[in-house]
């Protein structure tokens, strides 16, 4: 009996039906495409570097990846042995499998020789994984941003009429994650504030531009 056991998450089961029903070529296919893959940040840019080598869309590959670093990231974090982690994944998608799927036959030993081959995919897998760990490792993580700009009258004090002047502000909206929650927070710009946030951004691709050059004269991979 294999004491190590998981549970698959939800959100894996379509991901998890479609892996088992693809037929052997694809999975080859798409597990031959992982593997000559360059490392990248997300696995958007992974899913659309590799989608058609494929013979996937971009939304299967992306949900696929998705279900596949997990694996990759179980089976690296849990000192238990390759086919220790495939026994378990195994065993708990058989305990699911009425709402995921059952292979042909239900012979499991092409998904079980396809997890094997995930977990030995240090790179770009591996690379992928532990990128994740380093950005996870800040408080606050951006999103996105947008800024509304408006004009507000300023009238005379005591007087109600046309206003006596206006003020062109911006209003900067910046979503951020932190604790797994999405959150935002507002800022009121005015022309000043804009110049010197043009000039940080700027500074900051600048130093990038830098520190690119050096990275690529020592040869390592760079991910963003």
């Amino acid at each position: 009996m294999n004491s190590f056991q998981i549970r698959i998450p939800k959100a894996h089961y379509s991901p998890w039906a479609q892996f088992i029903k693809l037929e052997e070529e694809k999975r080859t296919a798409l597990l031959d495409a992982i593997a000559k893959a360059k490392p990248v940040l997300d696995l958007s840019a992974l899913a659309e570097s590799i989608a058609s080598e494929a013979g996937l869309s971009v939304d299967e590959t992306e949900a696929l990846l998705g279900m596949i670093v997990s694996i990759f990231t179980l089976g690296a974090r849990n000192g238990r042995s390759h086919e220790q982690v495939v026994h378990a994944v195994i065993d708990a998608v058989k305990s699911v499998a009425s709402e995921v799927a059952q292979p042909t036959g239900s012979d499991w030993s092409a998904i079980e020789n396809a997890l094997m081959r995930i977990l030995a995919m240090e790179r770009p897998l591996g690379v992928v994984t532990r990128t994740f760990e380093v950005m996870a490792e800040y408080q606050r993580l951006f999103g996105e941003s947008r800024i509304v700009t408006d004009i507000r009258p300023v009238f005379d004090a005591g007087k109600v009429g046309a206003p006596a002047a206006a003020i062109v502000v911006h209003n900067l909206r910046i979503e951020f994650r932190e604790n797994e929650k999405t959150h935002e927070i507002f800022l009121a710009l005015d022309s000043d504030d804009i110049k010197q946030l043009q000039d940080v951004l700027v500074r900051a691709q600048e130093k990038e531009r830098s520190l690119r050059s050096l990275l690529e004269s020592a040869g390592l991979s760079i991910l963003s």
